[in-house]
């Protein structure tokens, strides 16, 4: 039997509300290929814990800090003798800040995101991903608008560290798997989706991650 590459462990945040939100449509704007699919999770201090398959693992922002310093640790091992001292560490999330005043407002946003597309081994076509979204029911949610700033949600989410040696700078990238929308703020605006067609993926069971 061949042997299988092992799945990253799948975490799920704390509630908190969604920002920029592009779940059903592509967005090509820095991706121009393969697109991606975007959400930004704002929280606070108390907002509970990571888990992972129902358990919690710790505090959001502890522990995405935690995962840094290794990717930062990793990073350290990989690059040249006279870069080592000089890397830049990246983190995957921002201070909020109120947009009248540029004050801090004691909240913070997470930013997670994935391809929207990929390349068919056989065609070469652009197949279009459907990611998975749900309500608090685990139901589906509707896919004829994307979700509104203010929406209450959970992100399913997984992590992979990198090092791009030409910024030399590590990263950990916040790999979006799924979505649980508990409470839906309607989106306003409007985005064309370019494909007829969207192939689910069949590696996500909402029932068990959320």
């Amino acid at each position: 039997m061949a042997n299988q590459k092992k799945r990253a462990p799948r975490y799920v945040t704390p509630e908190g509300s969604s920002l920029f939100a592009r779940l059903f449509t592509p967005d090509f704007e820095y991706k121009k290929e393969l697109g991606a699919y975007n959400i930004i999770l704002k929280v606070g201090d108390d907002a509970g814990p990571v888990t992972l398959k129902g358990e919690p693992v710790g505090d959001l922002k502890d522990f995405i800090d935690a995962a840094v310093e290794k990717a930062y640790a990793a990073a350290q091992a990989e690059a040249k003798p006279n870069k080592k001292a000089k890397i830049i560490k990246a983190f995957p999330y921002e201070e909020d800040l109120d947009r009248d005043t540029g004050q801090p407002t004691g909240l913070t946003n997470f930013k997670f995101g994935t391809n929207a597309c990929y390349k068919d081994k056989h065609t070469g076509n652009l197949v279009q991903k459907q990611l998975t979204v749900i309500d608090a029911h685990k139901n589906d949610l509707e896919r004829n608008n994307e979700i509104g700033h203010g929406s209450e949600i959970k992100v399913c989410f997984e992590m992979q560290p990198y090092y791009i040696a030409a910024t030399n700078t590590s990263y950990l990238k916040l790999y979006l798997v799924a979505v649980q929308v508990l409470e839906l703020a309607q989106f306003s605006g409007g985005a064309k989706n370019e494909f007829d067609d969207c192939e689910p993926d069949e590696e996500v069971d909402a029932q068990e991650m959320f």
